[in-house]
């Protein structure tokens, strides 16, 4: 997936001279990272500088403005999978002429804002993994984020909840993995996993089926392929089903989530 950059001016705390600091603001997988640069300006010259005539001190911060976009644009070209990490260190760290030293981790909601501005507040405390590391690439934390933003900006509070949970209990077996670690071994010894802490098999399909749907969403936006890695259907792993789901559903959906809280206390 595309990974984008732009300078947006953070205008949440205002200066005592009017003045608001401008950031790098770096988006990948539909994560935020801003990084503070050492540049400050007033709302009126921050919408001066797209137009044709500005003032000589303007230009000298578009020129640098200009030079940091094209900076941390040539360093992530020449990525071959993007990393926030990376990212940092070899671009933000290095270039103490641009950016402020010993940046503290981004505000929460910060790191995940998208593009529609959805406010994420009211459920940040409910969805931990809103507050987890998200950095490396490929892991399966990234797509059950972005898919959980998604239920989240719909409404479905009780699908994000069910999603959330189904990776906690993933984590709590295994940790934040990568897709190409969850083989068709990988579940049969979740599955296992599960049943020796009590699940039943119509448990551990209810756990599977958002993961499942985990990764048919890394599959369209393009992080897997489908041959390479795909751990479901037939002659792989098939997912667990009940006869009788519908009169057990609500039970089964109850012990898990007693058996999700009880493996995943640290």
């Amino acid at each position: 997936m595309l990974t984008t950059t732009s300078i947006i001016l953070d205008t949440r705390r205002i200066k005592k001279n009017g003045k608001f600091p401008l950031k790098l603001r770096v988006t990948n997988q539909r994560i935020t990272r801003d990084y503070l640069t050492l540049f400050k300006l007033s709302e009126p010259d921050y919408k001066r500088l797209s137009g044709h005539k500005v003032s000589a001190g303007l230009q000298k911060v578009r020129q640098t403005i200009n030079e940091i976009v094209f900076g941390s644009n040539s360093l992530i070209n020449q990525m071959e999978v993007f990393d926030f990490l990376k990212f940092k260190q070899e671009y933000v760290d290095l270039n103490t002429r641009f950016f402020k030293l010993n940046q503290r981790k981004p505000f929460v909601d910060e790191q995940n804002k998208i593009a529609d501005n959805f406010d994420y507040a009211p459920f940040l405390m409910r969805f931990n993994i809103f507050n987890e590391d998200h950095s490396k690439p490929k892991t399966i934390s990234i797509t059950f984020l972005s898919y959980i933003k998604k239920l989240l900006e719909q409404g479905r509070v009780g699908s994000a909840i069910n999603y959330q949970r189904t990776y906690r209990s993933i984590k709590a077996f295994k940790g934040n993995v990568l897709f190409s670690e969850i083989t068709v071994s990988f579940l049969y010894q979740y599955e296992n996993w599960m049943l020796g802490r009590g699940a039943t098999k119509t448990t551990v399909g209810i756990v599977l089926r958002p993961l499942r749907s985990i990764f048919n969403e890394a599959i369209e936006d393009r992080l897997i392929t489908r041959g390479n890695c795909y751990p479901f259907g037939r002659k792989k792993y098939q997912i667990p089903t009940s006869r009788n789901l519908k009169k057990a559903l609500s039970q089964d959906e109850l012990k898990l989530v007693f058996i999700t809280n009880q493996v995943t206390k640290n």
